[in-house]
């Protein structure tokens, strides 16, 4: 690796999101929000593409984002951390603005709202504590449920979501891990499916003690709103 490769590379690596590949030093992707990457490379010209397709369809190409790439010079062009953070404040905006209408949601949770969750399962520790969350104006997290019949064990926690009334604005779950692993296991992965986003916190259940995934299990950020 040359050493203006490197250099790039750890600047570039300050950027919120970014994941190198483990073969290709130019080679990464760009976490955006949601599910929705952009994946890189900037061995010459540099290049990207959205992910998945359906983001793909309704965003913009990131080259028609990045005029600096069409005049991409080898000698004078922009450091790579510059251009993965123009990139992704510019489709964040796109996906908050399509997020209004239908499109691609880019998950949010107000700070107090995730900052009391991790504070109740620091409190409910060493017992598993699971609470759910309606999505408010905007797309952010704002209101936490506690279902009914909940019960926390050091293993798991049981609830039974026949009890739920029924309600489309609760579109998130929050669960704690007392053993201290921030993956889901096979059975977090299955009670996932009903919800868009999901997190899972995990002892000391500090700030940033927590992860994000899909109804998947893939994981995806999840914007911290003030």
């Amino acid at each position: 690796m040359s050493r203006d490769v490197e250099w790039q590379r750890e600047q570039a690596s300050t950027v919120p999101g970014v994941e190198w590949d483990a073969k290709k030093p130019t080679k990464g992707i760009l976490r955006i929000g949601g599910d929705v990457l952009v994946e890189f490379n900037f061995d010459g010209v540099p290049s990207f593409k959205v992910q998945p397709k359906e983001a793909r369809e309704r965003l913009p190409r990131p080259v028609d984002l990045l005029p600096e790439v069409v005049l991409w010079d080898d000698e004078t062009h922009p450091p790579w951390a510059e251009v993965l953070q123009s990139l992704k404040e510019k489709l964040l905006a796109l996906l908050a603005a399509s997020g209004a209408d239908g499109g691609p949601w880019m998950p949010a949770i107000g700070r107090k709202i995730l900052l009391g969750l991790l504070d109740a399962a620091r409190h409910g520790h060493p017992n598993e504590s699971f609470f759910l969350l309606k999505r408010g104006p905007g797309g952010v997290l704002d209101q936490v449920i506690l279902p009914q019949g909940t019960k926390g064990g050091p293993v798991a926690a049981i609830f039974t979501p026949d009890r739920l009334p029924y309600d489309k604005d609760i579109q998130a779950s929050f669960h704690s891990h007392p053993s201290g692993g921030g993956m889901p296991s096979p059975a977090d992965i299955k009670a996932f499916i009903k919800y868009k986003v999901n997190i899972i916190a995990h002892a000391p259940y500090g700030e940033h003690d927590f992860k994000a995934f899909t109804n998947k299990g893939i994981p995806i950020e999840i914007e911290i709103r003030d």
